[in-house]
């Protein structure tokens, strides 16, 4: 985890919960280096980043980990089921997986003013997917990257981040789904200015003195 900024009030941006998305972990990566290049965080935000919450998902390009866990659908939600071994298998119990219990720290830790998790879609099912009190800075995204606003994707989704994180605890979270088809290159070109305005940077505004992104884990 990469942190930019020490202000009290912590955005948390995840990518690759999904070993089989990689667009959102290059967006998370370009976020983070612009970040800690020409463009500053308001003094009172700190951005944590995870830029690849299942390196072995990545590395095998499958969506589980390397138990065949579906890290989304693994969280101890209050709408989690145990189900069979499939695409979308939660674990034979709720945080029964490293990844998650990881995050769960993290969430558990920050307090976070926001999390944000960068996932995809098949191409026309992009979205501003929010859980919790997150329909404004969902609305915020919208205007900058046109995709619409939804409260669900239009299937159950048992034991997400969102679920857990939105549903049960009330922090704000947005499921940013980007079209599985687009390039990282346009999803990052599409998305920049949306994801600097919900942090609370105005698209267009950079600074040289923002300082040096430091690991936080």
């Amino acid at each position: 985890m990469v942190q930019i900024g020490t202000g009290p009030s912590a955005f948390l941006i995840l990518a690759g919960l999904h070993g089989d998305e990689p667009t959102g972990c290059y967006v998370a990566e370009h976020l983070v280096g612009l970040l800690a290049g020409s463009v500053a965080v308001p003094e009172n935000v700190s951005v944590f980043v995870v830029t690849c919450a299942n390196p072995d998902g990545r590395e095998s390009g499958k969506r589980g980990n390397a138990h065949g866990v579906d890290l989304n659908r693994n969280f101890p939600a209050s709408n989690w089921r145990l189900t069979r071994p499939n695409s979308t298998y939660g674990g034979a119990k709720p945080a029964s997986e490293p990844e998650t219990v990881a995050v769960m720290e993290i969430v558990r830790e920050l307090h976070p003013a926001l999390i944000l998790s960068i996932h995809s879609i098949r191409d026309g099912r992009q979205c501003n997917n929010y859980d919790g009190p997150a329909t404004r800075p969902a609305e915020l995204m919208g205007r900058y990257n046109g995709y619409p606003v939804e409260e669900t994707i239009g299937y159950p989704t048992p034991g997400s981040l969102g679920s857990w994180a939105g549903k049960d605890l009330n922090f704000p979270v947005i499921t940013l789904e980007l079209p599985r088809e687009q390039s990282g290159e346009r999803a990052w070109s599409r998305n920049r200015d949306a994801l600097l305005a919900v942090i609370g940077i105005e698209p267009g505004k950079s600074s040289a003195t923002q300082p040096a992104a430091t690991s936080a884990r």
